[in-house]
């Protein structure tokens, strides 16, 4: 796979000290999600290697891609009022688009029902129903950040004019920052995704729904980079 990696500006990221640090701070340090991922992509051999692997998964043949990290895709009209989806990164390929969101211990978000803004808990709701292919299961206890990662992600491919999309999360294990709660906050991260998975109704790696009038293919996938003296993943 070739790619090239570019802030907002469409100017080249070829080192660390370029690559755009997230909003929060605290993300910004070695052996957590953010970091990691920026050392990872500029990594550049294991990260293709990765996504070639992940393309393979789902049908694709390799294929070129623009990668923006801390890439903003709105999510549209319907949604309530609300910043933008933050992506770790949005890569935009000729035939798709994959949204990664890094995770090592990280949670995905509080839990839907300790949502308080109004706001936000409308726009819950909202893409809750859009996801759920009318599950009637409980989405309360479902992290948020799984909806807006999934749902932003198939938003960036209409906004690119694709109808595919790969919503990929990367899980660090190995060297990295383990609080004394690591082991359960991963047990846990785990146990979101699959309840996410379960109640969007993942069927063969993939959902496909009706977004702003548009039918978009979402692949749901979730790989774990292992760290030590170089990469591999799971």
């Amino acid at each position: 796979m070739e790619f090239a990696i570019i802030d907002n500006n469409k100017c080249a990221i070829n080192g660390f000290d370029k690559w755009p640090a997230p909003k929060a701070s605290k993300q910004w340090k070695c052996g957590r999600s953010a970091m990691e991922l920026a050392k990872f992509v500029l990594n550049r051999a294991d990260f293709s290697s990765l996504i070639n692997s992940v393309l393979c998964d789902c049908g694709f043949e390799p294929m070129y891609f623009d990668c923006y990290p801390e890439y903003k895709t709105s999510l549209g009209k319907g949604m309530c009022k609300g910043g933008p989806r933050v992506h770790d990164m949005l890569m935009i390929g000729e035939k798709m688009v994959i949204g990664i969101e890094a995770k090592v211990s990280e949670s995905f978000d509080e839990k839907i029902k300790k949502i308080k803004e109004p706001g936000k808990i409308e726009r819950s709701e909202k893409l809750a129903h859009v996801l759920s292919d009318n599950n009637s299961a409980n989405y309360k206890d479902i992290g948020y950040q799984l909806f807006t990662a999934t749902y932003g992600t198939m938003k960036a491919a209409i906004d690119a004019g694709k109808d595919v999309c790969i919503a990929l999360f990367i899980v660090f294990k190995g060297n990295v920052c383990k609080e004394s709660n690591y082991d359960d906050k991963c047990r846990e991260n785990d146990k979101d995704f699959n309840r996410f998975c379960e109640f969007i109704n993942v069927q063969d790696g993939y959902i496909i729904r009706n977004i702003l009038g548009k039918r978009i293919k979402c692949w749901i996938k979730k790989i774990e980079v292992e760290i030590g003296t170089d990469y591999s993943f799971t």
